[in-house]
């Protein structure tokens, strides 16, 4: 039972601490737009690529912050790896269409598919590295 609870709050952390650099990376996307915008109209692939490596750059940040994991590993090791991701892209999808709905544009970050490779890049820095 414990172990469940502390998997869903460890799930939790992550999707925080993930959506908060990806807060983060939104305003710095916004500060060079057009060259991701540039990136993502040419090549996607290496858009997402890019947004990978931005994120693992922002994840290894995170290390500074907070080296050791969040919480004990606990019965599913790796479980916040893939799910963590998928709901900071959905939420990030949700930003990006409140965004539009507010008459404004949306970043390339502010979509499912971007901002899922940034919180995976994330995400994979904080598995390997944190001690």
């Amino acid at each position: 039972m414990w172990d469940v609870l502390l998997g869903i709050s460890e799930l939790l952390l992550e999707i925080g601490l993930e959506f908060g650099g990806e807060v983060f990376l939104d305003w710095l996307v916004r500060k060079f737009s057009r060259f991701f915008e540039w990136i993502a109209g040419t090549n996607p692939l290496l858009c997402a690529i890019a947004y990978i490596l931005l994120g693992a750059a922002f994840g290894g940040l995170s290390l500074k912050i907070a080296p050791h994991p969040i919480f004990h590993r606990s019965a599913l090791p790796g479980i916040s790896l893939f799910l963590a991701p998928i709901a900071t892209g959905l939420l990030m999808e949700t930003v990006g269409e409140w965004q539009r709905r507010s008459g404004k544009s949306a970043s390339s970050i502010e979509s499912f598919r971007y901002g899922f490779a940034a919180a995976l890049g994330m995400a994979l820095v904080r598995f390997l590295f944190a001690a």
